[in-house]
This record gives C-alpha cells, structure tokens and sequence, in this order.
C-alpha cells in the first residue's frame, strides 16, 4: 500500500519500531490468512480505524500486501467492520476445507 502524501509524516523511525515489534509480536504471519516469508511478499500493518496516529495495539492488523488492499477496498466502499474481514474458501488458506455445498 502507498502512504497518502498527507500521512508521510506519521511514517518514520518510530513508525517503523512499532510495524517491526508488532510484526514480530504477531509471529510474522498475517492474520487473515496466516501466511508470512517465504510464503508472502513482506507483511505490511494496517491502522483499523485507518488514524496513523493511532498505534494502539488493538488498532493494527498485520497482513499481507493482498489482503491489506481488501481491507482498504473495504473501507473506502462503505462496509461496517473495517479490519474485520472474513476470508472464506477458497480465497483463505486458514480454512482447511470447502464450505459443505450440498443441498438436502
């Protein structure tokens, strides 16, 4: 993702200390399809409520650059629940198998 040229202010060395500790904290995994390197393109972490300013632990979601687009797409289509994306087959790894299709 591309910082807004309004927000680069916010993205220095001490941004880059809490993206590294909260990636780490966070197993270097993405937490929606909890995939990471070698696996991924290097993880990226997304401000929830979308304030850079805001570095709150409960506000950061560590993802992979694909599903850090979806959630940015999600928000700025309108949705609810920003950085509360459900993935479902087959577009997750997490899920083990297909959803039961079958109809009685």
């Amino acid at each position: 993702m591309s910082i807004r040229p309004e927000n680069r202010k916010y993205y220095g060395k001490a941004w880059r200390k809490v993206r590294d500790a909260i990636v780490h904290r966070r197993r270097h995994k993405c937490e929606i399809c909890h995939l990471g390197p070698p696996d991924t393109p290097p993880l990226t972490v997304h401000h929830r409520d979308r304030d850079p300013t805001n570095n709150d632990p409960a506000n950061l979601l560590v993802c992979c650059p694909r599903h850090h687009f979806q959630q940015e797409t999600l928000i700025n289509a309108g949705h609810q629940y920003p950085g509360q994306l459900e993935i479902s087959w087959p577009y997750s790894r997490a899920r083990a198998s297909p959803p039961n299709t079958a109809t009685q």
